[in-house]
């Protein structure tokens, strides 16, 4: 039965130190061979951490493993089985070490004969293969533990800033922009992020501005007392800003896992028109997604083809384009591992939903729709879905979401009715409680949120293979061209060239894309030709700018 605590964890096993001796003083030649064991020990642990760290050991031990014994021999992935027979990714809080026998130590006359013949101190051949791999494992597994706890203190650093930026009100930061001036020196206290480098501008009486991008953070004043701003210019991955308020003040930040699993009571249930769509995307900033978020809101892609809109993160960004994010109170940061050996985010996943609560644009709306940033999705395809579940009244009482993936709900795309949403913000608690011992800790948000629906709110699940085409479910060869006109979406495109290729591909050669604003509709016919070129001009001039 597989182990999930830390009780299993084993120091490598050493062979045995008693050597024979024919000498006749037998001390010398016995001193001798226990200090060559200790010796061969040593070296045989050095190389095998080696191994560990740059040849990847348990690869090359995997081909020895007998098809008929897989579950004796280590292998990081996919790990073992849990008690029901599914399999579990090995990681430092639930690992299982190899269920394998590596022998003891034989005393008598046998044992000496075994030892003075080679026989590897008392060991059969299995043994002494079944004692390397329990000490690969422990090794494995020791590097794992190290590695959490280095994760557990960059992310209680980094939620130390953001709770110090809330507490300084910090402004929001100028994505794509550099401030200008001749009055300028590194701060390389702030290089790790921009929010970094606000507070190390806050930090300095002389600083006036910041710009920050991945070489460093770059402190800047004004070039003379009659400036009140900087002169900016656009410039890729750069984000500038302005010092925070030197003094503190109260801001609130849930600290207890009970607290931020439970989300605020949502307003009550307000009928709005059917299929209308309020869609959200959460980013992290200073990462690949910015980028993408901003050429989906340039080209209307995406959520920017709902009915509304919104834009979440850790950091309050301008974006340009009259687009800016809503702040959620939590680091964003999400281990790796748990029971799939996925990302860990339910945390920042439940800050998101309380942002949306305490917002209540949700409200005006009849479904609403979270989207990675690196989901192709289209949201007219997903509409007649929409109004077929609205016709069918599934909307109603406790509500309805729609599943993407038979093996359970996949976090790409999340399509919830509002009162869906409503039972899912009214059961967090319960929910949170009924995952205690497990799924808080072992799933990440999208198999949360799936089990909480299923376990204790029990409302309609209709799965429609049609949502999602993605390298982890309904995928077939060739998907990742996106040629396919029944998918609602497509997942991953991490790049902006392949999330761009992937958008035309799926296009019919006409499309026609709708703007609303508050005060007028305008309606534009784009080729797919036309898309593709303006999409290629654009990247050609942004790495000629990056490589100039």
């Amino acid at each position: 039965m597989a182990d999930y605590g830390l009780s299993r964890r084993t120091e490598p096993e050493e062979g045995s130190e008693d050597s024979p001796s024919d000498d006749d003083t037998g001390i010398s030649r016995h001193v001798c061979s226990r200090r060559a064991y200790t010796a061969t020990f040593i070296a045989a642990a050095l190389v095998g951490l080696a191994l560990l760290k740059w040849q990847r050991p348990w690869e090359v031990l995997r081909g020895a493993r007998a098809p008929e014994a897989a579950q004796e021999w280590f292998v990081p992935n996919p790990g073992h089985r849990d008690q029901y027979g599914n399999p579990v990714a090995d990681t430092w809080d639930h690992f299982q070490m190899p269920w394998c026998d590596s022998g003891r130590r034989l005393d008598g006359d046998s044992g000496r004969r075994r030892r003075k013949s080679g026989g590897g101190g008392g060991k059969t051949p299995e043994q002494e293969r079944c004692a390397r791999h329990k000490a690969i494992a422990w090794a494995f597994h020791q590097k794992q533990i190290q590695e959490h706890w280095a994760f557990v203190a960059k992310r209680n650093a980094v939620t130390e800033l953001h709770k110090w930026q809330g507490e300084h009100m910090c402004t929001e930061q100028l994505v794509n922009t550099d401030f200008i001036s001749k009055n300028g020196w590194t701060d390389w206290g702030g290089k790790q992020s921009g929010a970094h480098c606000q507070r190390a501008c806050t930090n300095n009486e002389k600083c006036d501005g910041f710009s920050w991008n991945k070489w460093g953070c770059f402190l800047k004043s004004f070039n003379s007392s009659n400036e009140t701003d900087f002169a900016k210019k656009h410039k890729d991955e750069v984000y500038s800003g302005y010092p925070c308020n030197k003094e503190e003040s109260d801001y609130g930040w849930l600290d207890k896992e009970v607290d931020k699993h439970t989300l605020p009571t949502p307003g009550n249930f307000t009928d709005p028109p059917e299929g209308t769509m309020l869609c959200i995307q959460l980013i992290l900033p200073y990462s690949y997604e910015v980028g993408l978020l901003v050429m989906q809101q340039k080209h209307h892609l995406s959520i920017f083809q709902c009915e509304q809109h919104a834009v979440y993160s850790s950091q309050l960004l301008d974006l340009g384009g009259g687009l800016h994010t809503r702040k959620i109170n939590s680091s964003q940061l999400a281990e790796m591992g748990g029971q799939w050996g996925t990302a860990l985010n339910t945390d920042a996943f439940m800050a998101l939903w309380r942002a949306v609560i305490l917002d209540g644009e949700y409200l005006d709306y009849a479904w609403l729709v979270k989207v990675d940033p690196d989901t192709v999705w289209f949201p007219q395809r997903l509409k007649p879905y929409l109004l077929d579940q609205d016709k069918h009244n599934r909307t109603e009482d406790k509500g309805v979401y729609l599943n993407n993936c038979p093996a359970g709900l996949h976090g790409p795309l999340e399509v919830l009715s509002q009162n869906a949403f409503r039972s899912f913000a009214l059961a967090s608690g319960k929910c949170f409680w009924a995952e205690n011992s497990w799924g808080n800790w072992q799933w990440g948000e999208d198999m949360w949120m799936d089990q909480c629906f299923m376990n204790s709110v029990h409302n309609h699940r209709i799965y429609i293979p049609q949502l999602l085409a993605e390298d982890h479910c309904n995928k077939w060869w060739g998907w990742e061209s996106c040629t396919a006109k029944d998918r609602v979406a497509f997942h991953p495109f991490k790049d902006q060239w392949k999330y761009s290729t992937c958008v035309n591909n799926a296009m019919p050669t006409t499309t026609s894309t709708t703007t609303t604003t508050t005060e007028e509709t305008t309606t534009r016919e784009v080729s797919q030709e036309e898309a593709l070129q303006e999409l290629l001009s654009e990247q050609k001039d942004a790495l000629d700018e990056e490589v100039s």
